[in-house]
């Protein structure tokens, strides 16, 4: 590709012609095609052109290029190029672009950005810039994101959003010393962050957790009842048969409309106690009583269950 034919694409990601659909437009197909490439050469072309572009749209798209050939050749320095370009960009959706890019990397980047370079974006006013940023720590040396992230839970105590993200980039970095900070949250009034919180309780703890989770099945939100129920799944023991047995009473109390895992995440715990009494009358009941309030993927796991035929 020569410069003008990257600068020709460029052009058609930031076309603004009328169309009928937007996956029918020159845009759209721009960028699908800017997702395909994976030719080397086109690196220095694009580091050396992104200085000559003035319009922030202009070298948002050139990044956008930049980060699909990246991935497709695993080439870490295209993305350190990318943490560079963070300090030379102020068009906060520019920004939030290019920090949404790198929050898709996996650990084995790690540590092509630091905490120190992460910090003014993680705490900017623009929530779209900081609520990226956030997803971006478990790039950094962990224990020094872990201090950072854990820190920053208390500053964004009133954004339950941010709170979401730190905990879920928590999951990633977390250590011993995160979780007492998690089980404050699992207490959380915001659904959101309480049932995050467990989510991440449930990779950093253990079953020393089970009375939390169990507890947390109390709670109101559906969100909340899900992540301790899966909590349970993981952590639990024999003592928590009577709070799944409950759930799963509740869950098909009546018919459902959206269909979920949530039925078979409590049989798969339940069925670790076969010869339990509960359990076999649990099964006995929803057998015969409320076999056609089961979805048919619920219906199929039952039947491929020794214990029930």
């Amino acid at each position: 590709m020569t410069e003008q034919q990257l600068l020709d694409l460029i052009e058609r990601m930031n076309h603004q012609g009328d169309t009928n659909t937007s996956d029918d437009s020159i845009s759209w197909h721009a960028f699908r095609y800017a997702e395909t490439l994976q030719d080397r050469t086109i690196i220095p072309l694009a580091i050396d052109l992104v200085e000559r572009l003035e319009s922030h749209e202009q070298r948002d798209s050139l990044y956008f290029i930049l980060y699909h050939i990246g991935r497709h050749l695993g080439d870490r320095d295209v993305f350190l190029f990318l943490v560079d370009r963070l300090g030379l960009e102020s068009n906060k959706y520019v920004l939030s672009s290019l920090l949404g890019h790198l929050a898709t990397l996996d650990d084995g980047y790690q540590g092509i950005v630091s905490v120190k370079q992460l910090v003014p974006y993680a705490t900017h006013s623009a929530w779209q810039v900081k609520y990226d940023a956030i997803q971006v720590f478990h790039l950094c040396d962990p224990i020094e994101a872990e201090c950072f992230l854990r820190t920053q839970l208390a500053v964004q105590a009133h954004d339950a959003m941010a709170l979401q993200y730190l905990v879920g980039e928590l999951s990633y970095v977390g250590n011993k010393e995160t979780i007492p900070s998690l089980i404050k949250l699992a207490e959380h009034q915001n659904g959101g962050v309480a049932s995050s919180a467990i989510r991440t309780l449930t990779q950093l703890g253990d079953e020393s957790l089970l009375p939390l989770f169990i507890e947390c099945m109390s709670r109101r939100s559906i969100e909340v009842k899900y992540e301790a129920m899966y909590a349970i799944s993981v952590h639990g023991n024999e003592s928590a048969i009577p709070v799944i047995i409950q759930r799963v009473r509740q869950l098909i109390s009546r018919k459902r409309i959206v269909e979920d895992d949530a039925l078979i995440v409590a049989m798969t715990f339940l069925s670790r106690y076969p010869d339990h009494v509960d359990v076999i009358r649990i099964i006995d009941w929803m057998i015969k009583k409320k076999w056609d309030f089961l979805f048919s993927h619920e219906q199929e796991w039952l039947r491929r269950q020794n214990i029930l035929f």
